[in-house]
């Protein structure tokens, strides 16, 4: 079976608010896969296709997409973590000029 990420997870990956999640997939054409349990739990969605949706959203940078999507991919990992968020700020001071 495939990973499958929260709402939350969706939102953090694609660097929105919670709200936006349901836009951003809804134009990406991708559904939920399944649900948490209970009636609080959030819908699950398939980590790569949201990943090949964040990767390709039009108007973004896609460099922090992918440096994005790769932190969530080794999210258990604090030593790859670490060196993924060293790059993403690296990458925000060259965008920043």
């Amino acid at each position: 079976m495939s990973e499958q990420i929260t709402t939350a997870q969706v939102a953090e990956l694609a660097g929105v608010k919670i709200t936006g999640v349901g836009r951003l997939l809804h134009r990406a054409g991708i559904r939920p896969v399944g649900r948490e349990p209970g009636r609080a739990g959030q819908n699950l969605y398939d980590a790569a296709q949201v990943q090949a949706a964040v990767r390709a959203r039009p108007g973004r940078w896609p460099s922090a997409s992918v440096a994005a999507a790769e932190a969530l991919a080794v999210k258990n990992d604090p030593a790859d973590l670490a060196e993924i968020r060293a790059i993403q700020q690296d990458m925000a001071a060259l965008h920043e000029g």
